[in-house]
């Protein structure tokens, strides 16, 4: 089954310290306002010519590009995804998930087989704020907890990050968020950004989150997690 909608060949953000290419899975369970890919919250289909040339492009540049980057939408509901994963591990690229971590039996079973290189997992706000994310939040958290933990134990790279925006997250929000954040190695603030993809323009606006706000959250919780990466 193919899994790639599209890819973008180079990229120098995506995955911490290495060059890598960035593939786009389409698809999502969540509706975050914020979302800069929102043309890919719809299951759209894969395209095979698109996988073929992918891996073409992987091969021709093994000197070039260090990993993959497989980001969504949310991969983890693909089910080609692991068979995908296997094929760019087998060509000797690291792999970096992103993942809203509403799928544990998949990352779970990707960690086992160790296919992950990177986990970079998204913790949207504290519980009872994930109703603005998912429709079904009740259950998602259960499954976003089991994540956390699963993360946290699996000996791989990881982050935990959290897209700020002031008209979502509030200081007192970042305070509640340490229930889920607590042993975490590493914690990623990400300012939001406007692009045209964005799902809720009109909310969400054109502003800049304040470097301030961003220093404000990382002093506060910095006492309690390892390392805290602002990324504007």
């Amino acid at each position: 089954m193919a899994v790639v909608y599209d890819f973008m060949p180079v990229t120098l953000a995506d995955y911490p310290g290495l060059v890598a290419s960035t593939v786009f899975v389409a698809g999502c369970n969540f509706h975050c306002p914020y979302c800069h890919n929102s043309f890919l919250i719809d299951f759209l289909p894969s395209d095979r010519a698109k996988e073929d040339e992918f891996f073409s492009y992987l091969e021709k540049r093994k000197k070039m590009i260090d990993g993959v980057v497989v980001t969504g939408g949310e991969p983890t509901l693909n089910p080609g995804l692991k068979e995908f994963i296997l094929k760019i591990k087998v060509m000797g690229y690291k792999v970096k998930l992103d993942t809203n971590g509403s799928k544990p039996e998949v990352l779970e079973d990707l960690i086992k087989d160790d296919l992950l290189d990177y986990i970079a997992m998204d913790i949207k706000a504290p519980e009872n704020k994930y109703w603005i994310f998912t429709s079904n939040a009740r259950e998602v958290m259960r499954d976003i907890k089991r994540s956390i933990e699963i993360t946290k134990k699996s000996g791989v790279i990881y982050e935990f990050r959290t897209t700020v925006h002031p008209g979502l997250l509030n200081i007192e929000d970042f305070k509640n968020m340490m229930d889920l954040l607590k042993g975490a190695e590493r914690y990623v603030l990400q300012a939001y950004r406007f692009s045209e993809q964005v799902l809720d323009a009109e909310f969400c606006g054109k502003e800049p989150v304040k470097k301030e706000y961003l220093m404000e959250i990382k002093e506060l919780l910095a006492e309690h997690i390892k390392i805290i990466e602002i990324r504007i």
